[in-house]
């Protein structure tokens, strides 16, 4: 089967990661896979280091001259590639396929999303969504809610098919464990508490270290240890360092930067935690933890509540219930296998090629 995937985002955010993941788990089942994305994205060297092939466009330009160019190219590539399938993981550049669709009716559309924000109400995006695609997969239940809600469509052209993740790479790894904690310098008895994210105050950082200042501080828990995986983005890192010394938890928290092993670090983590203020329509690091065995506890917010154990969820901006989680949660965890995630993908296509 030859499908097309249109993955028009500027930095390998979540979105990316599911689309990418799927692809090239299309592409290791023998289908043929092409890869759409912005010039020099992160997206397009990603999909050539996994062997697959890509085009690349301004797909998201307001330039009238470079949205024509990009038109130009997505319909040169549709007639030479000929896929039986395109799927739309963003809605900057949805209109022209789902258009084409309307009115040329191939190749099948199959919008996907991804995106913490409900879809826009207007009655042109209604008639994109409806008309224009075949088919909508969301990564949440609470966002396959906002489209029968907010663009009435029928139960019958929607589901909810959540991230996969490769479990050969994602997986308890007791060797790992031991060398990446050994780097730490932790003993056996401590108890280390990750959180993995970029820099930012909807990731909810400064929640999580007043939750383990009250720990240490308040709870008498002298053997927990921080760990802090992520790179600058809206935030610096010495505005977390910053935080973390106004708590006085310097001497128990280390920073880790990007590294392209994290499955070591989740590995070395007896507890995840995702304090997300909000985001998380798809929560990456909570799918890899858990596929390492590492419990997760997270806020209720995006998809989280959805994913992990009902014990386990606490509430946003809250370090005192998160505090209570860290004390009593479920150590369940739900793997999510990206083999998964191509069969209910696979389901999804067969009905609409059926």
């Amino acid at each position: 089967m030859r499908l097309l995937h249109l993955v028009n985002v500027r930095w390998f955010n979540a979105t990316a990661w599911y689309a990418l993941n799927l692809a090239w788990i299309q592409k290791l089942k023998g289908h043929d896979v092409v890869v759409a994305s912005i010039k020099n994205s992160p997206v397009i060297k990603k999909a050539r280091q996994l062997g697959i092939e890509t085009l690349e466009c301004d797909f998201n330009s307001n330039n009238p001259i470079k949205l024509y160019k990009a038109i130009y190219s997505y319909a040169g590539t549709v007639k030479r590639f000929n896929p039986h399938i395109v799927n739309c993981h963003r809605g900057e550049f949805f209109f022209v396929p789902a258009m084409r669709r309307i009115f040329n009716k191939t190749p099948i559309v199959i919008r996907f999303r991804g995106d913490i924000r409900a879809p826009k109400k207007g009655r042109i995006n209604k008639i994109l969504h409806k008309k224009g695609s075949d088919y909508i997969i969301t990564s949440g239940a609470f966002i396959k809610e906002y489209y029968i809600r907010y663009l009435n469509i029928s139960l019958d052209k929607i589901t909810t098919i959540y991230g996969g993740v490769d479990t050969s790479k994602f997986k308890r790894d007791i060797y790992k464990r031991k060398l990446e904690r050994l780097k730490l310098g932790y003993e056996d008895n401590n108890y280390a508490i990750a959180i993995v994210g970029r820099f930012d105050p909807i990731k909810g950082h400064k929640f999580l270290i007043e939750a383990i200042k009250d720990l240490y501080y308040l709870h008498n828990k002298k053997k927990v240890r921080l760990i802090i995986a992520g790179v600058d983005s809206v935030l610096k890192k010495e505005s977390i360092e910053k935080l973390v010394n106004e708590n006085r938890i310097a001497d128990i928290t280390t920073f880790i930067p990007f590294r392209i092993d994290i499955e070591s670090v989740y590995n070395a983590a007896d507890l995840l935690v995702v304090p997300s203020l909000g985001s998380e329509a798809i929560c990456r690091v909570a799918m890899e933890a858990m596929a390492c065995k590492t419990p997760v506890i997270g806020s209720n917010t995006g998809v989280i509540p959805e994913i992990l154990p009902v014990n386990n969820i606490f509430k946003k901006s809250n370090s005192k219930d998160i505090v209570n989680k860290i004390i009593a949660h479920s150590e369940k965890v739900k793997i999510f296998p990206i083999n998964e995630l191509y069969k209910k993908y696979m389901y999804v296509v067969e009905k609409l090629l059926n």
